[in-house]
């Protein structure tokens, strides 16, 4: 089966192919097996199978008493007026083990019957019987039927246990051929080729080292708890029908209950597969277990295995399934060597565990588990849940996932699809793509160190793409959602690089940033400018893009002072952090952008030897600003401005009048910024222009108040890592002060909030929201009610139509939110069960890290943030840098919130964990124009 040309529009592969009509066969133009439904499997063994019993056999039935065996171990053997073979098994032995031994043991289709009746009983295959005169105490419990012959046995009719059910046991050391044998009223049937070892009267175990046995023609069926085939090899080319069938094969040592003892993994082999099933040969049953264990030597499926609850398959061999494969439930397979061209499904789990996997056919589970060295996949991997582990993954085929895959490997050569909802893909050395697809509905991230793709194409809703190499060349990168990042380093290279017009219709941004902390300035700047100047070719735009960067220490490569984005007319943006364009008016009519130059300024994080850096040091958060000249009197478009020095936000940027007037005439959509200092952590929010006719002078007092009041409630109060921005668009947009109960970031705060400042808000107003964090100023924009012309006073329009008040300047800022810390003791402090746990101050990630705090408390703070009974299990948590797994974290959902706890093991104290804690919210409800909320 071949479905490589299979196209991404067809229906999805994926279906409960253990339903009625299997429908998967369906689907793919496949001959629906004659084989039964797991739905027939649930009803009574007898109605599955009908064995011809009748059939002609040249083959005489012969069962003979061993002579030279023990008196006590000899049993008595009669006949049935109906030709069947009547048994009087031997006096059970005082742990209730009934000894027959035989010089030759074959049961014909007449039927056998062993009588462990103490006062006589009705049969199936002989009616009535008399009783067994030498079970005079008590019937056995187990009835063992040891064959010492050079001959094999072949037995082909029914063998049933007369009177009270019994453990059965066959043995015969040379082997066993079973031809339309039907097991009745035994408690566990057991076949083997192996010696029996006993001890104080009791089976100690069973040692096999050598025999076959043969399952053909009209086959098996077992009516007991357990069938239990134990021997050197097993060959089954006839069906098998059992509630749970167990084969073990090699040379081994077999304990009573099952387990092995001791194996000769290095034995002589004496054929290549130690489980032979043909194409006729099938085994059909509740539970499924085969185990091989010689060195080397396999098992091979050509026929069917069908269970309706769990299949396990251990071989220290390889296993080739070009047949079916197929549980509704659990499947788990572990050999040297996974080859298949069959089908492999479960409809719950399937975990396959290999050195090497090469898959020509499907494999399909709900929650599909793959470790190997080596995965070859030339066909179709099908699931909702996907983990993926090897060092080395070719895929030509389809990776097809409905939920969630994730795929560790070494090295990736993908060829073929990838699809699913949400893909993460963690790649040590080199992941290339050749002609091929990867698509993720919702998210997509891709973690390498070495990236290459050509004519490719990537389809994602949001991702992130992390590498030290980057080679992007004929390849579509389709983005769709308001944040994507694409991470690259020094050796990156872009030809022909397309990022597909969807990243510019849709309301959404590509975040460009730099991976690798030892780069030099200059050495981003050739990344980036390498990166824009290919994508701007797409619109007709030839000449090259430089970037420069600045920090405290360095300056840029050519020693300009400034930092720049494109920006849209609309709120579709591309942000390239600190660009310089050669010929922008010509880049800006190729993009159909208006083109904005802003500074940027963060802790540690200056031009350097400028006197505004101690000012801006003094705000510890991101700020920006408009790039402007000292007033502007020329009146020229903002673009021109390139050596210009910057401003802070203050009064004499933000109360200059004349200010306002020049930024009216150059901004595409004449908005003038309004200011409200609320500080402290924040969230975006994007309303319609509309809404801020709404908004009174009073209202807005009142959501300041409100908003900070709500901000001593914080725990994880922090002005150090985020960043609140000032933009133009035709859009109002509106920050929010962050509170942490529980839907306070939600739509519902915001309109209790709203509604308490005596404004009506309702969904249909909301845009989106963002996660931001400020200590600067906070801004409302919208379009004033009417477009301005030039000369026009913006400061007195927005005065008029939007009646809004600029609160504070950053220094008044800076005061409350001191007085908001001095409430709370100390930023990032916590409360738990009436002591304080404060922040590690020399953390410098985004998340504020609690030390020594007891588990007792950590679970406590979660049981009173998230109201839960118990704690969540833990997940592992990848270091994206060091390529390593480093500690666990814990989700727990709660009204749409969730609470995210890190627990470091590298960090352990003897007094508690060391832990972060985080709050995010995955979406929205329902709104229209809602696209996600996300805040870290």
């Amino acid at each position: 089966m071949n479905n490589k040309n299979n196209s991404l529009n067809n229906k999805p592969l994926f279906h409960k192919v253990l339903t009625k009509n299997l429908s998967f066969y369906n689907f793919l133009n496949i001959k629906k097996p004659k084989f039964i439904n797991l739905k027939t499997l649930n009803q009574p063994l007898s109605i599955l199978i009908s064995l011809s019993l009748i059939s002609p056999n040249p083959i005489l039935a012969n069962i003979i008493a061993d002579i030279n065996a023990p008196k006590h171990n000899q049993p008595t053997i009669l006949k049935t007026p109906n030709n069947a073979v009547l048994i009087d098994i031997t006096k059970p032995n005082n742990n209730g083990i009934s000894m027959n031994e035989y010089s030759k043991f074959d049961a014909s289709k007449d039927g056998t019957i062993l009588n462990n009746s103490m006062v006589g009983s009705d049969t199936i295959t002989a009616g009535y019987i008399h009783a067994n005169p030498h079970l005079s105490k008590s019937s056995a419990k187990l009835i063992v039927n040891k064959v010492n012959s050079n001959e094999k046995s072949i037995l082909t009719g029914n063998i049933e246990i007369a009177g009270d059910k019994a453990d059965l046991i066959i043995a015969n050391p040379s082997g066993i051929n079973i031809d339309g044998t039907h097991f009745i009223n035994s408690k566990s049937t057991t076949l083997t080729t192996g010696n029996i070892e006993y001890e104080n009267g009791g089976i100690k175990n069973i040692a096999v080292n050598k025999g076959e046995i043969l399952i053909t023609s009209r086959g098996l069926k077992d009516e007991s708890n357990y069938l239990n085939i134990l021997t050197h090899s097993a060959k089954i080319n006839a069906s098998i029908h059992a509630n749970e069938i167990n084969i073990i094969t090699g040379d081994n040592t077999i304990n009573k209950d099952g387990s092995i003892l001791s194996n000769n993994e290095n034995s002589i082999k004496t054929s290549k597969f130690s489980i032979d099933s043909s194409s006729l040969g099938g085994m059909y049953a509740n539970k499924i277990k085969l185990v091989g264990t010689k060195n080397g030597i396999g098992v091979n499926n050509k026929g069917k295995i069908v269970a309706s609850n769990f299949i396990e398959i251990s071989s220290n061999g390889d296993l080739i399934n070009s047949g079916d494969i197929i549980s509704n439930k659990k499947i788990e397979i572990k050999a040297k060597e996974i080859i298949n061209e069959g089908y492999l499904v479960s409809n719950s789990s399937l975990s396959l565990k290999a050195k090497n996997i090469d898959n020509d056919s499907l494999i399909s589970s709900a929650i599909l588990d793959i470790k190997s060295n080596s995965i070859k996949n030339n066909d179709t991997l099908e699931s909702i849940k996907l983990d993926l582990q090897t060092k080395f993954l070719s895929n030509e085929g389809l990776i097809y996932n409905y939920y969630f895959a994730t795929i560790n490997s070494d090295s990736i050569i993908n060829k073929g699809k990838i699809y699913a909802n949400n893909l993460e893909i963690y790649n040590t050395y080199d992941f290339i793509n050749l002609n091929s697809l990867i698509k993720a509905n919702n998210h997509l991230e891709i973690y390498t160190n070495n990236f290459i793709s050509t004519n490719s194409n990537f389809l994602s809703k949001d991702g992130v793409l992390l590498s030290n190499n980057t080679n992007i060349i004929n390849s579509n990168l389709y983005n769709t959602h308001i944040y994507t990042k694409l991470f690259f380093n020094k050796n990156s290279k872009f030809e022909n690089l397309n990022i597909i017009d969807k990243v510019l219709k849709t309301n959404s941004n590509l975040f460009i940033e730099i991976f690798q902390d030892n780069l030099n300035i200059k050495e981003k700047e050739e990344i980036l400018s390498k990166f824009m100047t290919s994508y701007a070719k797409n619109f007709g735009y030839s000449d090259e893009i430089n970037v420069v960067l600045l920090n405290t220490y360095e300056i840029g490569a050519n020693n300009s002072q400034f930092l720049g984005n494109f920006n849209t007319a609309t709120p579709n943006s591309i942000y390239i952090n600190l660009a310089y364009i050669n010929n922008p008016v010509k880049l800006t009519k190729a993009l159909g952008h208006e083109l904005y130059h802003l500074i940027s300024f963060s802790k540690g994080n200056f031009i350097p030897n400028d006197k505004e850096q101690d000012i801006l040091a003094n705000h510890q958060g991101y700020l920006l600003t408009y790039y402007l000249n000292e007033s502007l009197k020329d009146k020229k478009p903002l673009y021109k401005y390139q050596d210009t020095k910057a401003n802070s936000y203050d009064k004499k940027v933000l109360y200059n009048e004349e200010f306002f007037n020049e930024l009216d005439k150059y901004s595409s959509d004449n908005v003038a910024p309004v200011v409200i200092s609320l500080g402290a952590r924040v969230v975006q929010a994007t309303f319609r222009s509309s809404f801020v006719k709404k908004i009174s002078k009073e209202a807005i007092d009142k959501l300041t108040k409100s908003f900070i009041q709500k901000c001593v409630q914080c725990h994880d109060f922090d002005h150090g890592d985020g960043l609140g921005r000032a933009r133009t668009g035709p859009l109002l947009k509106y920050d929010l002060s962050k509170a942490l109960e529980k839907d306070e970031y939600h739509s519902k705060f915001m309109k209790k909030v709203f509604i308490k400042a005596g404004i009506k808000f309702n969904n249909s107003d909301l845009i989106e929201h963002r996660g931001v964090v400020n200590v600067g100023p906070v801004t409302i924009e919208g379009d004033g009610g009417k477009k301005l012309k030039a000369g026009d006073n913006a400061k007195k329009q927005v005065k008029n139509k939007t009646n809004n008040k600029i609160t504070s300047s950053p220094g008044n800022n800076q005061n409350q939110i001191k007085k908001l810390f001095d409430k709370k003791n100390k930023a990032g402090a916590i409360t738990i069960a009436g002591k304080t746990y404060l922040a590690d101050p020399t953390n410098k990630g985004g998340a504020k890290v609690f030390k020594n705090v007891p588990d007792k408390d950590v679970f406590k703070f979660f049981k009173d943030t998230a109201g839960v009974k118990e704690m969540p299990k833990a997940q592992k948590v990848f270091d994206k840098k060091s390529g390593k797994f480093k500690g666990e974290i814990y989700i727990i959902k709660k009204d749409g919130v969730d609470y995210i706890l890190r627990d470091f093991a590298t960090q352990k104290s003897k007094d508690g964990s060391v832990f972060s804690w985080t709050l995010q919210i995955k979406e929205l409800p329902n709104t229209k124009n809602n696209i996600e909320l996300k805040f870290k």
